[in-house]
This record gives structure tokens, C-alpha cells and sequence, in this order.
């Protein structure tokens, strides 16, 4: 992990102790260790987001999002937070040695891609 942040900010041990200290208490204040399915359980039962059983054919974890199933009104946005980072979370824990990145895949349609459509026009 310590490689990654020197990677992420070009060698600079200063500034990867940093980012990696940030990172330290962002996860302790977050409570990420302590993250269960439990509690995650009423937006994991939607389908929303999940972590699929197989890897990609490049050997990464993938982790699939089904925007059409978002429905931000619907639930607490501090539960979405605690949803995401439980499942980057799962599929960081299938990364097989010597892999570094997981496989994000939206699935966006129907009424949505006309939302976004008309708001990037």
C-alpha cells in the first residue's frame, strides 16, 4: 500500500506520508474497518451497487453500479457513502497479488441517460 501512495504522488515521500496519514483518519472517523453487509443491508438489497462473484478478463475485481436503481431522495446520503465504500472496500479485498486496480462498470439507461443528456447540452 505504502508503494501506492509513493506512486500516486510521484515519489514524494512527504507528501505520500500525508496523503497516507489523511487517508489513516479519514478511514478511522468513517469507521470503514468496522463496515459490515449488516449495515449496509437495506441499500444492498436494492441491486444498486454490487461486487460480482468473477473477475474481468484482465484478473481485476468487478464492481457493478446499476444508476437506473438510484434513487438519492429514497435513502440517506450518508448511507450511500457507507454503501460505496463497503463494496470498494469487498473488491479490493478479491484483488489477487500483483493487481492494483478494480473494474468499475456503470450500467446507465433508459430516463437517465436523458437526464444527463439534457444536463451536459
Amino acid at each position: 500500500m505504502i508503494q501506492w501512495f509513493l506512486k500516486d504522488q510521484k515519489f514524494s515521500v512527504e507528501e505520500a506520508v500525508a496523503k497516507l496519514t489523511r487517508a489513516i483518519k479519514w478511514r478511522q472517523e468513517f469507521g470503514v474497518s468496522s463496515l459490515s453487509e449488516d449495515d449496509v443491508k437495506n441499500l444492498y438489497v436494492t441491486g444498486k451497487a454490487y461486487v460480482h462473484d468473477w473477475l474481468d478478463i484482465n484478473g481485476r475485481p468487478v464492481l457493478i453500479v446499476a444508476a437506473k436503481k438510484h434513487f438519492p431522495t429514497k435513502h440517506d446520503s450518508r448511507e450511500n457513502e457507507k454503501l460505496c465504500v463497503f463494496l470498494i472496500e469487498k473488491a479490493l479485498s478479491k484483488l489477487p497479488d500483483g493487481k492494483e486496480h478494480i473494474f468499475l462498470e456503470f450500467f446507465i439507461s433508459g430516463d437517465l441517460v436523458q437526464r444527463m443528456e439534457m444536463l451536459c447540452s
